[in-house]
């Protein structure tokens, strides 16, 4: 496999997890009241570690099988041969 192969599912997890952080953050904080703001902004922001820490778990997850399968089929071709 090809880093070439892995570049467009990475950079599209990358772009689509960027581009939701500002219009979730404004509708989250617009919905408090003002004296809570920093409270609910410090929550978001832990909420928003820990769903990063597994979808980095998850994508690393995937990556590692990817690799891990075209691997194999390329010692299996090499036996057979």
């Amino acid at each position: 496999m090809t880093p070439g192969a892995l570049a467009a599912p990475l950079l599209t997890l990358g772009v689509g997890l960027g581009l939701n952080f500002g219009p979730m953050d404004g509708a989250v904080l617009d919905v408090v009241a003002p004296e809570t703001v920093g409270t609910a902004a410090g929550f978001l922001n832990a909420l928003r570690l820990g769903s990063e820490a597994l979808a980095i778990a998850a994508a690393s997850a995937a990556v590692a099988n990817l690799v891990r399968k075209d691997f194999e089929r390329r010692v299996e071709a090499a036996l057979v041969v």
